[in-house]
């Protein structure tokens, strides 16, 4: 709790244009998702945090910021949870002005020992749930434009870690998906990109994968990063805010890679 208080004291009003913007946040309850929470919030905007299954965490984490958050149970692979939400959101605030589709699920699996039913849940998870939330929050973004950001994976961009082939697809999807909704939605002045992020230390305890297992695997492949620095989730909540800003507003049908330039997926960043 100390950290996340410190975080917040540290989070300055650097975009003043989100002040009052009403913002959702899928999977907002840990890791990436209650930090960019956070990060929205010290920006002055109205924080509708969605959860799955951690309630717990997400009651944390709006008792913490107080004002101006409102929690949201909804499995986002699910169109009726979603348009409860929706309505519910727009009852408290009106239509959307940020969506952030960041709920994600990752089952590592062997190409060939796959398990359908684990791959049906990411696919439901990644992909078709950001179409729900995207799809049921499109009629009132279109009366007055609005920001969508879609958290895919440097996994999408063709990164080599193993095990990894079908949560892969799925966040190369997102990718793909992206693009085509900055592509139609543009004439209701709405913008879409997309955030690709590296192994990102989601706790002080350790990282996504234990930090011992990265470097195995960087020595396995004969690879170094670019840069030294962990990334951490204010990493992803700082190009979040980016991106719904007026800052990029020339931006639309982007992916911005934030994973410290590993030499693995450099090349095929986009």
């Amino acid at each position: 709790m100390a950290l996340l208080i410190d975080t917040i004291s540290q989070n300055m009003a650097l975009y003043e244009d989100l002040n009052e913007k009403v913002v959702l946040v899928t999977g907002g309850s840990g890791g990436l998702g209650r930090e960019m929470v956070k990060a929205f919030h010290a920006q002055g905007c109205k924080i509708a945090l969605n959860y799955n299954s951690s309630k717990d965490k997400a009651e944390e984490t709006a008792r913490i910021l107080g004002s101006r958050v409102e929690i949201f149970g909804a499995d986002v692979a699910d169109r009726q949870h979603v348009r409860a939400m929706l309505r519910g959101i727009e009852d408290k605030w009106g239509p959307l002005d940020i969506l952030v589709n960041n709920s994600g699920v990752s089952y590592p699996m062997e190409f060939e020992n796959l398990i359908e039913e684990k791959m049906d849940r990411m696919w439901r998870t990644n992909v078709l749930g950001p179409v729900n939330v995207s799809q049921e929050a499109l009629p009132g973004m279109k009366r007055k434009g609005g920001v969508i950001i879609n958290i895919a994976s440097h996994a999408g961009l063709g990164n080599p870690r193993p095990y990894g082939a079908f949560y892969a697809a799925t966040k190369s999807a997102l990718i793909v998906l992206s693009k085509r909704m900055a592509l139609e939605l543009g004439k209701y002045k709405i913008r879409v990109n997309a955030i690709a992020p590296g192994v990102i230390r989601v706790d002080p305890k350790g990282m996504q994968n234990s930090e011992e297992e990265e470097l195995r695997f960087e020595e396995e492949l004969g690879l170094r990063r670019i840069l030294t620095i962990k990334g951490v989730p204010k990493h992803i909540a700082d190009a979040a805010l980016f991106l719904a800003s007026k800052s990029s507003e020339f931006m639309t049908g982007q992916v911005i890679t934030v994973d410290g330039g590993r030499l693995d997926s450099l090349p095929r960043s986009v």
